[in-house]
């Protein structure tokens, strides 16, 4: 009995890798087709969680759509999507482009 459920347990673990290997497949073929999805996505989401991180500025695969006071909001050239940076490249937000607009507008915006 024993020997019956491991094997239809490893049966069952190499089905579950080959559709996972499917599904990663057809995403990445469709990403490939239309790599712009990613900006549309989100958009559809808004801003996301972000953790800061440091970049190397975004001179390659990013557009500078507006720069104050070292701030800058960037739209990714193959995805699409948006993000900010502060004046020492460290990614302070990421999502869609209505939410990094906002979130841009507010970041430069002086404060009496």
């Amino acid at each position: 009995m024993i020997v019956v459920l491991r094997t239809s347990l490893k049966s069952l673990q190499q089905k579950m890798y080959k559709m996972t290997q499917l599904i990663a497949l057809q995403a990445l073929t469709r990403l490939a087709e239309d790599p712009q999805a990613i900006g549309r996505l989100l958009e559809s989401l808004g801003e996301l969680p972000n953790i800061p991180m440091p970049t190397m500025g975004g001179y390659v695969f990013w557009t500078d759509l507006g720069n104050i006071h070292g701030w800058r909001l960037q739209r990714n050239n193959v995805f699409g999507n948006y993000r900010i940076l502060d004046p020492e490249n460290v990614r302070r937000a990421w999502g869609g482009e209505s939410a990094m607009i906002r979130a841009f507008g507010v970041l430069v915006t002086p404060r009496i």
